[in-house]
C-alpha cells in the first residue's frame, strides 16, 4: 500500500520507481528485523554471512533483488491508477 501511495502520487521516471520501491521495502524489512530478529529474539532471519550486511537484518544483494521485484509493482500500480 505504500508503494500505491507513492507510485500513484508522483509522476517518476522507471529507474527512480525501481529504487524508491527497493529503498522503501528494504527500510521496512530493517525495521521489522530490529524488531523481530533483534529485540523479541526469534531469528527469523540472519544476513550476517552475505557482504555488505547492516547487523544482519539487511543487505545489499537483498535490496537490489527488491529494486528488481518492485518493477512488476510498478506496472501494476500503473494499471491500476489508469482505472482511477
Amino acid at each position: 500500500m505504500l508503494l500505491f501511495a507513492l507510485f500513484g502520487k508522483v509522476d517518476m521516471p522507471l529507474l527512480f520507481k525501481c529504487i524508491a520501491g527497493g529503498t522503501v521495502i528494504t527500510a521496512v524489512e530493517f525495521l521489522t528485523g530490529a524488531l523481530v530478529n533483534i529485540r523479541m529474539k526469534l531469528n527469523v532471519w540472519d544476513y550476517s554471512g552475505l557482504p555488505l550486511n547492516l547487523y544482519g537484518q539487511i543487505s545489499l544483494p537483498f535490496s537490489l533483488g527488491w529494486c528488481l521485484l518492485s518493477l512488476p509493482i510498478s506496472f501494476l500500480c500503473d494499471y491500476f491508477l489508469s482505472f482511477a
